[in-house]
């Protein structure tokens, strides 16, 4: 029985979605159902977010609380420290953009054979692959060069309270300002 997704799996907004519609609809929606294409996005969807939980985690679990981080879960799941809960998602990053190129190098050409695609389709299906690879380095390299998760960035915009975790400060859409003011020491 062959199987085939439906493209609600990700939101419109995501940059999967937007790599899709990049072709300018010159593939037909089928296509894009086929598994080989479901497992090729969503095996580039599971590498960035793998990817930002890694470089999030002390933002999100030590600075604001967030409870939804990979690295937590597989602490939490597997009772294991932070170091190697990591490893665990570093791990599962490499898995994952194994079977991506795997999909591109023998998958994809399979699937180009089986539908019998014309040049111009295989060709933008070829370009989304391309795409999803600019993507994927390209979010590496800016998780790697961005100051928002670093230790200097999150002392600055850490907000401070009180024993009962109240702000001392403003809070709030339009308050930043108020922040920097504050710790000027004027």
């Amino acid at each position: 029985m062959k199987r085939t997704f439906r493209p609600g799996w990700y939101s419109s907004g995501s940059p999967v979605f937007l790599r899709r519609l990049a072709g300018g609809g010159a593939v037909a929606s089928e296509v894009h159902q086929h598994r080989v294409m479901h497992e090729l996005d969503t095996a580039a969807q599971d590498y960035a977010i793998f990817l930002n939980d890694l470089f999030s985690y002390q933002k999100e679990i030590e600075y604001e609380g967030e409870m939804h981080n990979m690295v937590q879960v597989v602490e939490t799941f597997l009772g294991v420290d932070r170091n190697r809960a990591a490893a665990v998602v570093a791990e599962l990053m490499k898995a994952r953009m194994e079977e991506f190129e795997l999909l591109v190098e023998h998958d994809l050409p399979a699937m180009f054979d089986e539908l019998a695609l014309d040049a111009a389709t295989r060709a933008v299906l070829v370009d989304h692959v391309a795409g999803l690879k600019d993507w994927l380095s390209g979010i590496l390299e800016w998780h790697r060069r961005c100051a928002r998760y670093t230790e200097a960035e999150l002392q600055r915009s850490r907000v401070p309270t009180t024993p009962s975790g109240l702000p001392l400060a403003p809070v709030g859409l339009g308050t930043s300002a108020a922040r920097v003011f504050a710790g000027s020491g004027r």
